[in-house]
């Protein structure tokens, strides 16, 4: 998956507008995928798609153009930039980018938070200059197409069959373990303190994931009695997601920390369940996927694959 660019850009009239495609297709040529963020006007608009696309991009590129004028002191005239574009600057610095691209129009006033942010912008004088200034920025930065500030789930496999013991040592289990690959592809830093827990499910019957509110965290595979991880930069960990056991094929349990008894986590019928999975690392965007188990009744044809957009396995 190539590295995802968010680009805040004021779109107040069409050289805005189309400068903003210009930058787009340029990315996109260059090998990233790139967001282009539209003016939105209600708190709805902008919790689902901006925050959204926020969260789920890899860098951040802020291109600032002047507005109307605020002040002026003997020679010098100051003027307001794009408030919209400086609304989504506040949350990408709530959300945390490094690397970022801060590209301004001169004479753009910096106060307060604004200007501790942009302490070192790049300046253009005619909007005719902010494309090639984005393509030796990018350059200058290093912006890599396969870098990426997540955690990814890739590999989805299933083995066994093992034997476990009942956690009240009540007897021994055969099973199948699924389990999937969760990447660190950041070239900067260590994800630490890396945890996973099932957040959602939907069973057959029902039409929406419902929220999982067990809790509990779930097992590192090849460790025993690993529940935290510590994934360092360009490498990999693998995670138990679920198992089955060979004489129940239409309940599936969790490897987790708790010491009780293990109970299944659907209702044990025939179809497609869908599992909802959150992994919580330090300073790292929490990474969401979904998985959807097919039950067959037969472990050969019992499949899990990745939806949701994400790069699509099936075991």
């Amino acid at each position: 998956m190539s590295a995802k660019v968010f680009i805040s850009c004021g779109q107040k009239n069409s050289d805005e507008i189309s400068i903003a495609g210009e930058i787009k297709s340029w990315l996109e040529k260059q090998g990233f995928m790139a967001y282009v963020a539209k003016e939105t006007h209600s708190f709805e608009d902008t919790k689902k798609s901006i925050i959204f696309e926020l969260e789920n991009s890899n860098y951040y590129l802020f291109i600032d153009f002047k507005r109307e004028r605020i002040c002026e002191s003997g020679n010098e005239i100051k003027y307001r930039g794009s408030l919209f574009s400086h609304q989504e600057l506040a949350l990408a610095s709530y959300v945390g980018f490094g690397n970022t691209i801060f590209i301004q129009e001169k004479d753009v006033e910096q106060n307060g938070f604004l200007g501790y942010i942009l302490s070192n912008p790049v300046v253009f004088n005619n909007k005719a200059e902010v494309l090639s200034l984005v393509e030796n920025e990018v350059k200058e930065h290093n912006w890599d197409k396969n870098y990426s500030r997540h955690l990814i789930p890739e590999s989805i496999c299933k083995n066994g069959p093992f034997i476990y013991n009942d956690q009240q040592g009540q007897g021994q289990n055969s099973e199948y373990i699924w389990s999937c690959r969760i990447q660190n592809k950041n070239t900067n830093r260590d994800a630490r303190n890396v945890k996973a827990i099932l957040s959602g499910i939907k069973n057959p019957k029902d039409n929406n994931v419902k929220p999982f509110i067990d809790g509990k965290y779930l097992k590192w595979a090849g460790h025993y009695m690993c529940f935290e991880q510590t994934i360092p930069r360009l490498n990999s960990r693998r995670l138990d997601l679920f198992s089955i056991y060979d004489n129940r094929l239409f309940k599936i349990y969790l490897h987790d920390d708790s010491d009780e008894s293990r109970t299944p986590v659907n209702d044990g019928n025939s179809g497609d369940v869908y599992l909802e999975y959150s992994v919580y690392a330090q300073d790292f965007p929490v990474l969401r996927f979904v998985l959807k188990v097919k039950l067959t009744g037969n472990i050969k044809t019992t499949t899990a694959e990745f939806i949701s957009g994400y790069k699509k396995h099936t075991c």
